[in-house]
């Protein structure tokens, strides 16, 4: 199945906000055949946000090989209740594929569903 890649929403330092529900009523779902969803990491800063809009999907975060190239075993599946938002994340760098992007670097996430998924990715600034 093909990817789809997702690519993060900046909030405003000190004076943003953003409705969630609002912002993901108002997305488009994944839709079928499109899973896993997948980012480039910035370890700590991202933050992803699933709503299931007309049932349940199942979400794996997905992990790739350690330093030493051994396989792990990927995070227990969870399943979200309908119309919930879902906070995923932060990433830790231990979550990427190999390499460098656009192949690597990334952190996946598989949608059981993913027809009935909307996701939304942040990337907090950094303040200083």
């Amino acid at each position: 199945m093909p990817a789809t890649t997702l690519t993060p929403t900046f909030p405003v330092a000190d004076s943003g906000n953003i409705d969630l529900t609002s912002t993901l009523t108002g997305l488009a779902a994944i839709g079928a055949g499109n899973s896993p969803i997948q980012f480039a990491n910035i370890p700590g800063q991202h933050l992803l946000f699933l709503m299931c809009v007309t049932a349940t999907s199942t979400v794996t975060v997905n992990v790739s090989t350690t330093v030493l190239g051994q396989a792990v075993a990927a995070y227990t599946p969870f399943s979200p209740t309908v119309n919930d938002v879902i906070l995923v994340g932060p990433f830790h760098s231990v979550l990427e594929t190999p390499g460098a992007p656009p192949s690597g670097g990334l952190v996946q996430v598989a949608l059981g569903t993913p027809a009935n998924v909307k996701a939304l990715l942040l990337q907090i600034p950094g303040v200083y």
